[in-house]
């Protein structure tokens, strides 16, 4: 009978194996002091045959002097190796967790203090595709997004592309007055750039935000001032199609539809007809300035 330490009994390993024979997995930690060490039948992940595991009710996961969760597949190769300490990912000298696909492929690298996402001398997160390309890494101190140097977030396509970077400062997305998060198409084509502080539109001038199609003529200009549209020399916002022709302007004066010289809202068809012509002062629709200052 284990004696119980502090409210823990002693630590325990246990294992499960597949039908052939080939272990499993493997699990070291404690029970609680008031276990329910409850065996039952399930199906494999493919559905083949059935066997017994261990339902880790209460278990918990704790390892000083290697992993306590380890995994292989049916072949033999290691599919995950954890490192935790009272069920909390936890590794000072190295990745937490670690995950690979039958293949022996790396998908899945953490670096975690005490549960947390952390680490201040590369990335703290990695993923790949299971074709082996790299899928994004993530920046994270203390479970927040940061980098003072460059973007805390950068992903790739499929097909090992450039998808997307995102900059972050203390958990915030936030660029001084440079583009906080860019955006490319698949074919290398720049898709979108936005600008901002503290998580906010900002920009002290021009645009907030700036859209390209895949064949790299311009789709949109956007000005924001926080989370209003805002713009006092122009439209608020100007979107085009992809052969260059306009397809919608909007003219908004504190996230107001606002213009006094023109129509705030227009909008044309792809064969350049306008289908729509609004009028707004202060956010307020004018019927009765359309078609009286279209004419002059």
């Amino acid at each position: 009978m284990a004696e119980y330490k502090d409210g823990f009994v002693e630590l325990t390993t246990l294992y499960t194996y597949y039908k052939n024979g080939n272990l499993e997995s493997k699990i070291i930690g404690y029970w609680p002091d008031h276990p329910i060490n409850h065996i039952a039948t399930f199906p494999t992940i493919e559905n083949e045959t059935l066997r017994q595991i261990v339902l880790l009710r209460g278990f918990i996961m704790h390892c000083e002097t290697g992993p306590a969760y380890q995994t292989w597949w049916r072949n033999g190769k290691v599919g995950i190796k954890a490192y935790y300490t009272f069920n909390k990912l936890h590794r000072q000298s190295g990745p937490a967790y670690k995950s690979r696909t039958r293949k022996g492929i790396l998908t899945d690298k953490l670096y975690c203090i005490n549960g947390q996402l952390t680490r201040t001398d590369g990335p703290a997160a990695e993923y790949w595709y299971h074709s082996g390309i790299k899928c994004s890494k993530y920046w994270i101190i203390d479970g927040v997004f940061h980098h003072d140097e460059k973007y805390a977030v950068i992903t790739w396509y499929k097909d090992g592309s450039l998808w997307y970077k995102k900059w972050y400062k203390s958990g915030y997305v936030d660029r001084d007055n440079k583009p906080a998060m860019k955006t490319w198409w698949p074919n290398g084509q720049l898709m979108k750039i936005n600008y901002l502080k503290m998580s906010e539109h900002y920009r002290r001038n021009g645009p907030t935000k700036i859209g390209w199609h895949e064949n790299g003529t311009m789709s949109q200009k956007l000005y924001r001032r926080a989370r209003e549209y805002h713009r006092g020399d122009g439209p608020a916002i100007q979107a085009w199609y992809d052969d260059g022709t306009p397809s919608r302007v909007e003219w908004y004066w504190c996230d107001k539809l606002h213009c006094q010289t023109e129509a705030a809202t227009q909008e044309w068809n792809e064969d350049g007809f306008k289908y729509c012509n609004e009028w707004y002062l202060n956010g307020k629709y004018q019927p009765m300035l359309e078609g009286v200052l279209d004419r002059h």
